[in-house]
């Protein structure tokens, strides 16, 4: 469907109402102020008029009554003056309430009334025979009782205001129209840079980077305070947006990953638990100790699917953390942590392990469950696959850093695997037993996830060290890992 430019509901079309709104009603306010202050001058000098040509009248009406009224208004020089002062001039003597003589001056209509009501003195407006009438009537002196009442129609006064209107509803009506094309044209100019924002805006398709405010603001757009801040809305908006977009593809990833890493890691000791059992259900009269070994291979399977269930459920939960530790922040004593971790490993038989922690504070804030998870791998990774005789942990406190190192004498490992053997599923070459190759993956995401790193380098007893390195002060979480 074609979209109309200027749609009612547009800012334009509001903005052109409310110019030729404004308009009009200025026009209005003119024209009935200029209207009523017009009328009033017009009814005030039809008035002075009146009055003029009442007191010359009056003077030739009392010197010769009755016949004065006649020679006053056929004089030809009154005429004239007539014509020119007061045309449709009526004039009316009356006495007691009774009309003696009427006369008319030039100029006045074939319609005129015939004579004009004898009223009482003043000034008043009347209907004469359909025709208004501005009127004045005085009294006459030397007669009781006579009066002279002299009259103009009221169209004289009421012409030139009817005119005002006229040109007032002309004008309104130009007004208007002007109104609403200089709202146009200035809305058009004032909302281009909301037009921008909004072609810019619709250009987002969701899968490609999101814009900056920059990008949103350059231009037009940024000319007016208005749209830059639209724009800053918008650009927090998306941002919110491509941060839970990241969010959703994050956990979908890692959804994935754990279900791509529990099908590997979990079909070989399946299938082996599989074969047992099925050995053992083919071949029921197996002797004790075949039936023995068979049961200990199963457990020791089971055993492995646990490992890796737990390591993968811990790596899970790391990944669920990358946006910060949040509640599971808190303050973590890592010396007294090490130590309760070394006491509660079993080294084996023939191996020797010592913890070493300083006396000086080693607190920072971190998750008690996320740094005890990277000490133990680190601890079981030099018991179990190291042939280590002798193992130490120690604690060292190094400026702002504390670092949790673990040495051993075993078997090393060789230089170009000390970054791989962090990665997920990675194992070394030297590695003896069973494992899942998650241990150092998840040393190294609790390393980030604290705001610290991990590596592995060679020591003076000839073996491997593995440090984890954390910040004494309370760290920003890092979103890597």
């Amino acid at each position: 469907m074609t979209r109309r430019a200027w749609p009612l509901g547009s800012v334009g079309a509001r903005v052109s109402l409310a110019c030729a709104a404004v308009a009009v009603a200025v026009v209005v306010v003119l024209a009935v102020l200029v209207t009523t202050v017009l009328s009033r001058r017009e009814y005030a000098a039809l008035d002075r008029r009146l009055a003029v040509v009442s007191q010359s009248l009056a003077a030739a009406v009392a010197e010769d009554f009755p016949d004065g009224l006649g020679d006053s208004m056929g004089n030809p020089r009154a005429r004239a003056v007539l014509w020119a002062l007061a045309p449709g001039l009526i004039a009316t003597v009356g006495q007691n309430g009774r009309t003696i003589g009427t006369a008319s001056a030039p100029g006045s209509a074939a319609s005129a009334p015939s004579e004009l009501p004898v009223s009482a003195p003043g000034q008043q407006t009347v209907e004469v025979e359909g025709t208004s009438y501005r009127l004045l009537t005085v009294e006459l002196d030397g007669t009781p009782g006579l009066t002279l009442s002299v009259g103009l129609p009221a169209e004289l006064a009421e012409a030139p205001v009817r005119a005002i209107r006229l040109w007032g509803i002309a004008i309104g009506s130009l007004a208007a129209l002007l109104g609403a094309g200089l709202g146009w044209a200035v809305a058009r100019v004032a909302v281009r840079p909301l037009r921008q924002l909004r072609d810019r805006t619709r250009a987002i398709d969701g899968h490609g980077p999101m814009p900056t405010r920059a990008e949103l603001t350059a231009g037009a757009p940024g000319s007016a305070a208005e749209t830059e801040q639209l724009a800053d809305a918008i650009a927090g908006l998306l941002q919110r947006v491509q941060t839970a977009r990241h969010a959703t593809e994050t956990a979908l990833q890692n959804a994935q990953d754990f279900a791509a890493a529990a099908d590997h890691e979990l079909r070989t000791p399946l299938t082996t638990i599989q074969t047992d059992l099925d050995v053992l259900l083919a071949h029921p009269d197996l002797d004790a100790g075949q039936r023995r070994e068979i049961l200990a291979e199963i457990t020791g399977a089971k055993s492995r699917m646990v490992d890796t269930l737990q390591a993968l459920r811990s790596l899970a939960d790391g990944d669920v953390a990358t946006g910060g530790l949040g509640a599971y922040a808190t303050a973590v004593d890592v010396g007294d942590l090490t130590r309760r971790v070394v006491s509660a490993a079993r080294p084996g038989d023939g191996v020797q392990l010592t913890v070493v922690v300083p006396d000086e504070e080693t607190a920072m804030i971190g998750s008690p469950g996320g740094l005890r998870l990277a000490i133990e791998n680190l601890l079981s990774n030099a018991l179990r696959h190291g042939r280590a005789g002798r193992v130490e942990v120690c604690v060292l406190r190094e400026g702002a850093r504390i670092v949790v190192r673990v040495d051993d004498d075993g078997s090393g490992l060789p230089l170009a695997e000390r970054d791989r053997v962090f990665a997920r599923f990675a194992r070394g070459s030297q590695a003896i037993g069973a494992g899942s190759g998650l241990g150092l993956a998840l040393v190294a995401q609790q390393a980030a996830l604290h705001g610290g790193h991990a590596r592995l380098s060679d020591n003076s007893w000839g073996g491997l060290r593995a440090e984890l390195e954390l910040p004494a002060e309370p760290a920003a979480a890092s979103t890597s890992g």
